[in-house]
């Protein structure tokens, strides 16, 4: 994974809620695995190491104490502020993941059905952005999945479509006159053109007005100019005197 799959992997990593966990601990996985760190969680505690252990040993210990940090470190940022507050009491990585298993990975049907009225009762705001609510349904529906409680890919489309704010009903009207196969891979796109087109149109058309010359105005400055060198040039006036021969 590169540097950049690696950032879009942490901005997909939805904080742990209470209600996501297992979602979240697969995410976290994935992180830590790409980071070559996910030993910390994996393997013992190591001991603390004495004074006549090896110089190996002491190593060892080391580099695990400062991954150890590092991963106690992601698992708190990945967390609500009122989960966070709980959990950050455990100085050991593994520990503190020991600790949230143990409180959010057993599947109830409490959680499920909290998981299903979050999915049907998310609703998108005007001021949200449509690509993350369409990404944040589908977490949800993929946390159900995980539980064995799966949502139909129609019903998905379906409930999407249907938590768009009422300024969408156009563009929600137009993809069903489509005739276009909306699918849940390619909502997004299609909402993202749909929103681009609207821009687009709402936007005032600016025309660049060029005003030509009339014949006749162009008649009249050629004259204008023609008759200027006339205008400065000075008249002289002879006076002829007519004498009387008879």
């Amino acid at each position: 994974m590169s540097a950049t799959a690696l950032s879009q992997e942490l901005s997909k990593t939805e904080k742990l809620n209470g209600t996501n966990f297992a979602l979240w601990k697969r995410r976290i996985g994935r992180i830590l695995d790409e980071e070559n760190v996910d030993y910390v969680l994996d393997k013992s505690i190591p001991t603390k190491p004495v004074d006549d252990d090896s110089l190996t040993v002491i190593r060892e210990y080391q580099k695990w104490e400062k991954y150890n940090r590092n991963v106690r470190n992601c698992l708190l940022t990945f967390m609500e502020p009122d989960i966070e507050v709980v959990f950050e009491e455990y100085n050991n990585a593994k520990d503190m993941f020991e600790a949230i298993k143990e409180t959010y990975g057993k599947i109830t049907e409490t959680y499920v059905q909290l998981l299903i009225e979050k999915y049907y009762g998310c609703e998108m705001r005007e001021e949200d952005s449509v690509i993350d609510h369409v990404s944040k349904m589908n977490m949800i529906a993929k946390e159900l999945a995980v539980t064995r409680n799966p949502i139909p890919e129609k019903i998905q489309v379906s409930t999407i479509l249907n938590s768009l704010p009422s300024s969408w009903n156009s563009i929600v009207t137009t993809l069903n006159l489509s005739g276009r196969e909306v699918s849940i891979k390619n909502l997004p796109t299609l909402l993202g053109l749909e929103v681009e087109r609207k821009r687009k149109k709402s936007q005032p058309s600016s025309l660049m007005v060029i005003t030509k010359p009339t014949e006749t105005s162009q008649v009249a400055e050629k004259r204008g100019l023609l008759l200027l060198p006339l205008l400065q040039t000075p008249i002289r006036i002879f006076h002829i005197e007519i004498s009387d021969q008879r």
